[in-house]
C-alpha cells in the first residue's frame, strides 16, 4: 500500500473545506458558527434561553452541541461495556475514593445512579454491637435469676425507656390460675 492510495481523498476534501469557507454554508446548508455566536456562549453558557434569545437563528439542540464543543459543557460518562464491568467490580465493596479514582470527573451521585440502574449493590456493612445488646442480655438472665418475668423485662426493653428503668424494681406478674380465673367467662344457662 503506498502513500498515494492513503492520500486519495486529501485534495477532495480540502477543496470542500474551502469552498465551506467561501460561502459559509456547510454542505447540508447549516450556517457555520462565527466568533461572535462563540463569544455569546461563553457569555451567556448556562442560561440557554437568554442565547435562545440572541441567536435567534439557531436552535436550542445547536446551541447545546455548540456549547459541548467549546468545552462549556461537562463531558458525560459513556457506560459502555467496559465502564459497566470495572463499576459492576468495585461497587460493592470498594470505598468511595477507589471507585471516584477509577471514574475521573464523574460526580459520586452519577455514579450510584448507574449502578442503581444497572441493578449493581453495595455490600451492607456488618453490625455494630453497641453496649444495649449486652446489657439486655445480662438484666434477662438477672430476671430469670430473681424469679421476675421476663416478659415485663422485654416490654421494657422494647419500649425505648430500658435504661431509665433498668434500676427500678420490675413488679410480679398474677400467677395463672388467678389470670386464668379473671378472663374466663361465665358458663351460659342453656335453658335460658
Amino acid at each position: 500500500m503506498d502513500l498515494a492510495y492513503l492520500a486519495r481523498n486529501a485534495a477532495p476534501a480540502e477543496r470542500a473545506r474551502s469552498r465551506i469557507l467561501r460561502s459559509g454554508f456547510t454542505i447540508s446548508g447549516h450556517k457555520i458558527w462565527t466568533e461572535d455566536e462563540d463569544l455569546v456562549c461563553r457569555i451567556f453558557y448556562p442560561d440557554y434561553f437568554a442565547i435562545c434569545r440572541i441567536l435567534d437563528t439557531r436552535s436550542k439542540k445547536a446551541i447545546q452541541t455548540r456549547s459541548q464543543k467549546l468545552g462549556l459543557v461537562p463531558p458525560r460518562q459513556s457506560w459502555q461495556w467496559l465502564a459497566r464491568q470495572q463499576l459492576r467490580k468495585l461497587y460493592p465493596e470498594a470505598s468511595r475514593e477507589e471507585i471516584r479514582d477509577n471514574f475521573p470527573g464523574v460526580e459520586w451521585q452519577k455514579i450510584q445512579s448507574a449502578a442503581r440502574y444497572y441493578g449493581y449493590r453495595r455490600k451492607k456493612k456488618p453490625y455494630k454491637i453497641t453496649g444495649v445488646v449486652p446489657s439486655i442480655k445480662a438484666e434477662a438472665d438477672a430476671t430469670i435469676s430473681n424469679g421476675r418475668c421476663a416478659i415485663s423485662t422485654r416490654k421494657l426493653a422494647q419500649s425505648g425507656i430500658f435504661n431509665a428503668r433498668l434500676s427500678q424494681q420490675i413488679p410480679q406478674p398474677k400467677s395463672h390460675k388467678s389470670r386464668r380465673a379473671s378472663t374466663r367467662r361465665p358458663p351460659r344457662n342453656p335453658m335460658g
